[in-house]
């Protein structure tokens, strides 16, 4: 199975905290169980567009309030929380 991750920060970021090390610790156990995992947050200056870390593979574009990462439609479905 496929997970995309929609965060605005990845663990790479100055401004990372504790959710970024929950959330990596659930998209790492998810890679373990074998799914492909993918992490979608914002830019920020210096960080590479693409990586990958310990098999995650984070994608960064746009910034806070932007809606770079699907531009010409919105996601089929979505779950979030504002927390």
């Amino acid at each position: 199975m496929r997970f995309l991750m929609l965060n605005w920060r990845d663990p790479k970021n100055p401004l990372a905290g504790g959710a970024e090390r929950v959330t990596e610790g659930y998209l790492r156990a998810l890679r373990e169980r074998g799914h492909e995992v993918v992490w979608f947050a914002f830019a920020f200056p210096e960080a590479p567009a693409e990586e990958e870390l310990q098999g995650i593979r984070i994608v960064r574009a746009g910034g806070r309030g932007a809606r770079s990462w699907r531009r010409d439609a919105g996601p089929d479905s979505s779950r979030g929380s504002t927390w």
